[in-house]
């Protein structure tokens, strides 16, 4: 159970790495092009050709999702509900990290209320957990139908 826990989390924080780097290079590429002199942008041409770390992290992600899938039969709903409250404390304290880097106040606003959101999304599940925890029999059952 502990291999399956650790494959779960390594997925999530290799997706999370995944999207965040193609999130900056979409980001690197809109800032690249605002620039007008040619000369200046070529300079940057390193920025988008993706070095070795970057095909590590591709091939990390494929195989994790392998060893993942593989242990998916492993998987109860205690485990499930688990994972899916930690990803909503991930996500709250995302929202709420990065509250002092906004300067709109709009947005703000925003991210604290996603972050309340996520905090209802958490008591969901803990929810959750305490009904199947009442359930008078918590014997394994599997995950997919």
């Amino acid at each position: 159970m502990i291999r399956l826990y650790r494959t779960l989390s390594d997925l999530r924080v290799l997706q999370l790495a995944t999207y965040l780097e193609e999130t900056i290079e979409r980001y690197e590429e809109v800032l690249r092009d605002m620039i007008p002199q040619v000369p200046v942008r070529a300079s940057l041409a390193t920025l988008f050709q993706g070095g070795e770390g970057h095909h590590q992290l591709k091939e990390a992600l494929a195989t994790t999702t392998r060893e993942a899938e593989g242990l998916e039969e492993a998987l109860d709903t205690e485990d499930v509900l688990q994972v899916l409250l930690e990803c909503e404390k991930l996500a709250h304290a995302f929202y709420i990290d990065q509250l002092d880097r906004l300067s709109n106040p709009k947005l703000v606003t925003l991210f604290k209320r996603l972050a309340e959101e996520e905090l209802a999304h958490m008591h969901a599940v803990e929810d959750a957990m305490r009904r199947l925890r009442e359930l008078p029999t918590r014997a394994a059952v599997p995950v997919r139908s």
